[in-house]
């Protein structure tokens, strides 16, 4: 199965400008998932995002963690 990452960056940027930090990694993980294999790297790709913030997105979104509406990062100290 072919990528396509053409189409992978165009949704990213249409919606990046709306999404906060936390949903635009959500989102790229969703995408990394949605592709299967070789999904990861062409997200990096398509979107330019760091290695670590789109496994932070992964991990998040394989633990169904769910903040407070109002929260963008988890409390920490």
């Amino acid at each position: 199965m072919v990528i396509d990452e053409a189409a992978i960056r165009q949704r990213y940027l249409s919606l990046r400008a709306t999404l906060n930090e936390r949903a635009r990694r959500l989102g790229a993980a969703a995408e990394a998932d949605a592709a299967g294999w070789g999904g990861f790297n062409a997200v990096l790709r398509a979107t330019g995002m760091s290695p670590r913030t789109l496994t932070r997105g992964v991990q998040e979104l394989a633990s169904g963690e769910m903040l407070p509406p109002e929260r963008i990062r988890r409390p920490g100290g």
